[in-house]
């Protein structure tokens, strides 16, 4: 029952446990929650699934096998809060209560090398009746909350985009022409003209004119 593609009845010819009642339901609906499936026997709840440990590791744990009867029920989503920019993948994910920033890159595999972290934004909507406007935008330094270990929360709604690094190499020196050697090189390595021109590049060709 819920938000389900084929709510109803279902003969399970398989395993009969959640997942094969979804399988068999057509699946979760956008609208629906992946955090807060629950199970009913008897008209009392014995079992709630959070499918993100499945759909993150592949495993599912504390899974119970249903029997005849039994109520497999779909609420809808507990919040949508989506994450973009520099991460690794984007998208649109569920957050329970007292999950924040940390919960929702975990859940995406983490941050790449590239990702800026001290500076990230987060857009959300304005509860407060002392502005004017509906959303308001935030920055903040992810990397400072980690260190000092605090949490930043994130509600229903909110959207978080991380930028990328500067694709600024730094302490380089590029040398182009009629040498044999063109190309871009440490400037630690190659601290003068003639270093450049005559180790980096390896030397000028015959045909070059001097003067200029």
């Amino acid at each position: 029952m819920g938000q389900v593609s084929a709510p109803g009845p279902h003969i399970l010819t398989t395993q009969a446990n959640p997942l094969a009642a979804l399988y068999a339901s057509g699946g979760v609906t956008t609208a629906g929650s992946l955090r807060a499936i629950k199970v009913y026997r008897n008209n009392k709840l014995i079992h709630t699934i959070d499918l993100y440990d499945y759909i993150t590791s592949g495993k599912l744990s504390n899974d119970i096998k249903l029997t005849n009867n039994d109520v497999v029920f779909v609420p809808p989503r507990l919040s949508s809060v989506s994450l973009s920019g520099a991460v690794k993948t984007p998208g649109i994910y569920e957050l329970k209560l007292n999950e924040g920033l940390n919960e929702i890159i975990n859940f995406s595999g983490g941050l790449p090398p590239t990702a800026l972290t001290n500076k990230v934004n987060i857009t959300t909507i304005n509860n407060s009746e002392e502005s004017n406007f509906d959303i308001s935008l935030k920055t903040i330094n992810y990397e400072q909350a980690v260190k000092s270990n605090s949490q930043i929360t994130l509600k229903d709604g909110d959207k978080v985009n991380f930028f990328s690094i500067l694709d600024i190499i730094e302490n380089e020196v590029s040398i182009y022409g009629n040498v044999y050697n063109p190309g871009t090189y440490a400037l630690d390595q190659y601290p003068t003209l003639r270093d450049l021109i005559l180790e980096a590049a390896r030397g000028v060709k015959p045909d070059t004119y001097l003067e200029k």
